[in-house]
């Protein structure tokens, strides 16, 4: 069974990701903490702000991993 980090990470290589998405798809409740510790393991993260219906949230998108 995979992980919520990994679901996300998974998900959002594709696609952005919303708290709401998250919530619904994978029954996360704090997005910004799983992409914090999918930072930690390395990976990059874009994150845009969006409004829609007078509502502002942070969307979220992985565009790679960190070379050492």
């Amino acid at each position: 069974m995979k992980t919520q980090n990994d679901s996300i990470l998974s998900y959002s290589k594709k696609n952005w990701i919303s708290g709401l998405v998250a919530l619904d798809l994978f029954g996360c409740i704090h997005l910004p903490r799983r992409i914090l510790d999918l930072k930690e393991r390395g990976w990059l993260f874009q994150d845009r702000w969006v409004s829609r219906n007078n509502k502002r949230f942070k969307e979220y998108k992985c565009v790679g991993r960190v070379e050492l």
